[in-house]
């Protein structure tokens, strides 16, 4: 930030008739607009890509490099993941186009190193693809030291007496302080509350990035991941990460409707 916050507070600089100034910022950055920028005299927008959008652009990219013979992922594999491999590129994308792009390349070398002369994709190489890219995503997004720490709770839902008592043995205000850590990183995010007997409820957490999620239970089987770890509400179809193996219902924090296990969220 300190080479472009000059620029973004320079008003004489960014009003300069017939000349126009573009950033292109981490939207974590967000909470310190007052510091960096000036909100209130320039325009801002904020940039998301739904689902659909993703899923839609790597068709056109794949149409485009086939020459029209390609326009889903699912067509270059005969794997048993091979119905909703398209959707599973577009689920650890993110959002994000350029992270869909690292998806679909951690495939191809994985499948290129386990046998550069086939000419599909096997099941190996997309489970392998995605848990590499993810590994690399959430060295990104959390760092090396907070995924050992998630690596240690070995679930994607808690709360700070469960790390405070069962992982980390120690205080749950040090708990307490850890976990608002990792939500200032954005990779944890809280969901609600949690009854404990007859005590007062306590906030409940969620790791809140599938890749940090895949990442921290890279042991767990994949389908086992997909099956028991990842939800998508019924209601606002947003995804939501929560142990379904230890608890059968749960509440979607972003829209507040109830939710039950289901089968799985990977389309048939």
């Amino acid at each position: 930030m300190s080479l472009v916050k000059p620029l973004l507070r320079d008003l004489e600089l960014l009003q300069i008739p017939g000349i126009g100034f573009k950033f292109f910022l981490w939207d974590r950055l967000e909470a310190y607009n007052t510091e960096f920028a000036r909100p209130d005299r320039v325009q801002q927008f904020s940039l998301s890509w739904a689902p659909t959008q993703i899923t839609e652009m790597l068709s056109r990219r794949l149409s485009a490099f086939s020459e029209g013979r390609v326009r889903d992922l699912s067509s270059l594999t005969n794997a048993r993941l091979a119905s909703p491999l398209q959707y599973l590129a577009v689920l650890f994308a993110a959002g994000s186009p350029r992270d869909m792009t690292r998806v679909c390349q951690e495939i191809l070398s994985e499948q290129l190193r386990m046998d550069s002369s086939s000419e599909r994709l096997e099941v190996e190489a997309v489970i392998e693809g995605i848990l590499k890219f993810a590994k690399q995503r959430a060295n990104e997004l959390a760092g090396p030291s907070t995924l050992r720490e998630l690596m240690r709770i070995g679930r994607v839902d808690f709360t700070a007496n469960f790390i405070a008592n069962k992982i980390f043995k120690i205080s749950v205000n040090s708990a307490r302080t850890k976990i608002s850590h990792w939500v200032e990183k954005g990779i944890v995010e809280r969901i609600g509350e949690q009854r404990t007997g007859s005590n007062r409820p306590v906030h409940h957490y969620a790791i809140s990035d599938v890749r940090v999620a895949r990442a921290a239970l890279g042991e767990l089987d994949f389908m086992d991941f997909m099956d028991n770890k990842i939800l998508v509400c019924v209601n606002c179809s947003r995804v939501l990460l929560r142990d379904c193996d230890i608890q059968s219902r749960h509440t979607c924090h972003h829209c507040g409707s109830e939710q039950t296990n289901p089968a799985s969220p990977v389309p048939n």
